[in-house]
Formats: C-alpha cells, structure tokens, sequence
C-alpha cells in the first residue's frame, strides 16, 4: 500500500468520526416541536409555548389595564399637580410680592436705622458735650463756691476789721481830741516859754539842771557843759523859783562850762547871777 493511500484511509477515518459526532450532538439535541408547542400532560415538563403566549397575552391584558389605571391616575396627578402647582405659583407670586414689600420694608428700616444711628451719635455727643459742660459748670460753681466763700470771709473779716477800725477810730478820735487838748496846754506852754515846735529833737538838751554864773547884756555863763550832754544850739529856761525870766541858747560849750544867748523875743525880766537854768521849768 502506498503513502497516498494509507494518508487518505486516515482522512477517512477521521471524517467518519467527525460525522459521527455530529450525529449524536444532533441526536442529543433532537426535540419534539409539537410538544414544545402544544405541551404536554406531564406537570414536570415546562408548559408548551402556546399556553405561556396565552399567559403573557392574559398578563399583557392585565398590564394594560393596570397601565390605563396609572395613566388615569397620572393624569388625575398631573390635574392635580397643575392645580396645586397653580396655588404654588399664586402663593409664590404673594410671597414674591410679600418678600418685595419686606425688602422694600426692610431698607426703609435700614434707613430709619441709619437715621436713629445718625441720631443716636448725634445724641450721644451732645451728651458728651453736655457732660463736658457739666463738670465745667461743676467746676466753676466749685470755683465760684470757692470764691464766694473767700470773699464770705474777707467779708466778714473786712467786717470785723471795718468794726476794729471803727472802734480804733473811736478810740484814736478820742484820742485826738484829748491829744488836742493836750496840745493846747502844751502849746500855751511852748508859747509861753518861746519853744518853736519845728525845734529839732537834737536841739533839744538832755534834762539838765544848773545855774548862771555870770549874766554880761544878752550873754550868760552858765555851770553845765559838754559833760552834762549840753551842746551848741539846745535851749534851757532861766527862772527864779517859779518866776519864769527868759529862754537861752547855747553858743558856745566845754566841759564843764558854757555860754548862752539870751532870746529876745522869749525873755520877760533881766537875768542874774545865781537864776537857775535848766531844759524844763
């Protein structure tokens, strides 16, 4: 047997067992159409395709009028949706119109906010002025407290000092008036005796008293001197007893010795030996 044969005895082996494994898948898939359609009495066996199109179109049936349903109850749901809708829409457009006269309401009120604001700063200002004006007011009533107490009190003091004054110048006029008196006796006795009230205090000899030596025309000598404390230009009284003779002026001194002159206008009788000279009578 040659190649060529022996290669196409195994070709046909091999068809024949391709073929033959055909024939049982066909045979393993082989079924009875009519029982597929029509079905069969056996209640295990699924139910035949007529029977299962009869239900789907019975369930069909029931599917559409459960879709008629829904689409009644949808449309009553739309109606009613629409209706409500509609109220929605109205009660959106009063709110809008509610809500414009809130905003509208609402900047009026930010408005009269910012004009009580404006006020209130205005307010609060003038009340810080006024409460500046007030502690300076404070102030100068403390001040003027102040002053009107000092001058209370100068015042009264100026008061009691114008009583002491008044008391003073009753007492000092009373004074003056005896002062006055005095000073007529006095100057009745200064007339009397030649003194001129313009003499100088230094003119004035210390209290001496003494005698005349010698009297020579309007010259006398005279027992005081320099250590008596008697010096040129002081007046003594030359008197006898209590006969008043004249007044003198010392011209010339030393120590224990002195001349005077005798002042004209003052001497009422002639000096002597041994009258008695001295600065008071």
């Amino acid at each position: 047997m040659t190649l060529l044969g022996k290669i196409c005895i195994v070709l046909i082996l091999i068809m024949s067992i391709v073929f033959m494994s055909f024939s049982i898948m066909v045979y393993a898939t082989h079924r009875n159409w009519r029982d597929l359609v029509k079905g069969t009495t056996d209640p295990q066996m699924p139910k035949g395709l007529e029977t299962q199109l009869q239900d789907l179109e019975n369930e069909n049936d029931e599917l559409d009028g459960k879709l008629e349903n829904l689409k009644f109850k949808l449309a009553s749901e739309q109606a009613a949706r629409r209706q409500a809708l509609a109220k929605l829409e109205e009660h959106s457009r009063n709110q809008q119109q509610t809500l414009l006269n809130q905003e509208q309401a609402n900047r009026d009120l930010v408005l009269d906010k910012r004009e009580a604001i404006q006020a209130m700063n205005d307010t609060q200002d003038n009340l810080s002025r006024l409460k500046d004006e007030v502690v300076q007011l404070r102030k100068d009533i403390r001040v003027a407290q102040q002053n009107r107490d000092n001058v209370f009190d100068r015042f009264v003091k100026l008061s009691d000092d114008n009583h002491q004054r008044l008391g003073d110048e009753r007492r000092l006029k009373e004074q003056n008036n005896s002062l006055l008196s005095s000073m007529s006796v006095y100057k009745q006795q200064l007339d009397r005796f030649g003194i001129r009230p313009e003499t100088s205090v230094d003119d004035v000899a210390p209290p001496l008293d003494g005698k005349v030596l010698a009297a020579r025309g309007r010259l006398i000598e005279i027992s005081l001197g320099r250590d008596d404390g008697l010096e040129e230009g002081h007046e003594l009284t030359v008197s006898r007893g209590t006969l008043y003779k004249a007044r003198v002026i010392v011209r010339w001194t030393r120590s224990d010795r002195a001349v005077a002159e005798v002042i004209e206008r003052t001497k009422q009788r002639e000096i002597q030996e041994g009258d008695r000279v001295a600065t008071r009578v």
